[in-house]
């Protein structure tokens, strides 16, 4: 990526951070929102907002536009972060609460591993 865009590597990793940022602002504002406004419209805004921008990401020509693409990106990705868990406090208690959180957490996490390799393989092909 810095090659294509004739960055350095520093700027290059503006994009992860750009994306962390924006999930956790997104769980911040978005999950509030879900209070207000109710669990599935945020929820199907945040999916909109991540599938958009992740579109806006993979056609970025500049650098910039990448890293405001990943930032929205991450906005997005933080209502589902927010609003599962949220969603999960109000239908479920106890020992099912605890089950349901585990498994949001092992496939948040799971995310986060195969999310890169997939891209890797498919910026290759």
């Amino acid at each position: 990526m810095a090659e294509q865009f004739a960055a350095s590597p520093t700027l290059v990793q503006l994009t992860i951070t750009a994306a962390l940022a924006g999930a956790a602002m997104g769980q911040v504002v978005l999950g509030t929102l879900s209070d207000r406004f109710g669990r599935r419209p945020i929820l199907i805004l945040g999916y909109c907002i991540a599938v958009f921008s992740g579109l806006m990401a993979a056609l970025a020509p500049t650098l910039p536009l990448l890293i405001a693409a990943r930032l929205a990106q991450g906005i997005g990705v933080g209502a589902g972060l927010a609003v599962a868990r949220a969603i999960v406090n109000d239908v479920a208690v106890g020992p099912r609460a605890t089950q349901w959180l585990g498994t949001i957490a092992v496939f948040t996490g799971l995310g986060g591993l195969v999310a890169p390799l997939v891209g890797g393989w498919l910026s290759t092909e």
